[in-house]
């Protein structure tokens, strides 16, 4: 019973130094990945202001081990502001292949906005700065910043605004956890 034991420890230990051996098991993103993400951000402003939640999933192409094209839908809520609203991307991402990586890329969204009775619709383009983290072969942490970001809101009833912000505070990073498949 003694050698069954000895026997049967020594294989797993061997097979467990193997496993940790594999090269193959490297994360991180190549061409022809697809990749499912959720975004999510929660703004709490303490001086009169109101929280924002945002929840954004995505899904990500990759076109080239260094090139994606995404698609997204996001949903915001701000006191009584809620805009709902579907986009397309692509990014540029810089050690794709290595564990830790960053991304440089752009978003347009269209989509729809309602403050208390009012409509609007919305078109957005924002220059987004992001990084990812590989904690497996297959899931990321990542975070978003909206670096520069251009935004037009068109009422049913009168002019447009349009605002362009430089967004280096926390109203504008996203927080997500990535699939990749």
């Amino acid at each position: 019973m003694k050698k069954i034991i000895i026997t049967l420890c020594t294989v797993f230990a061997i097979s467990f130094v193997n496993a940790q051996d594999k090269k193959d098991a490297v994360p991180g993103f190549s061409k022809g990945d697809l990749v499912a993400t959720g975004s999510v951000s929660f703004v709490s402003r303490s001086y009169g202001g109101n929280s924002t939640v945002i929840i954004a999933p995505s899904l990500v192409y990759f076109t080239s081990d260094n090139l994606s094209v995404s698609a997204r839908y996001s949903n915001e809520k701000s006191g009584p502001l809620t805009s709902k609203g579907f986009g397309i991307g692509t990014a540029y991402h810089f050690n794709a292949g290595k564990q830790f990586s960053t991304q440089l890329g752009a978003t347009l969204d269209f989509g729809s906005m309602k403050n208390g009775t009012e409509d609007y619709t919305t078109t957005n383009f924002d220059i987004v700065y992001g990084i990812n983290y590989f904690i497996t072969k297959h899931l990321a942490l990542g975070a978003s910043l909206a670096a520069l970001s251009h935004h037009i809101n068109t009422p049913k009833n009168g002019p447009e605004v349009e605002t362009t912000t430089l967004g280096l505070d926390t109203d504008h990073i996203l927080f997500n956890l990535s699939y990749k498949f």
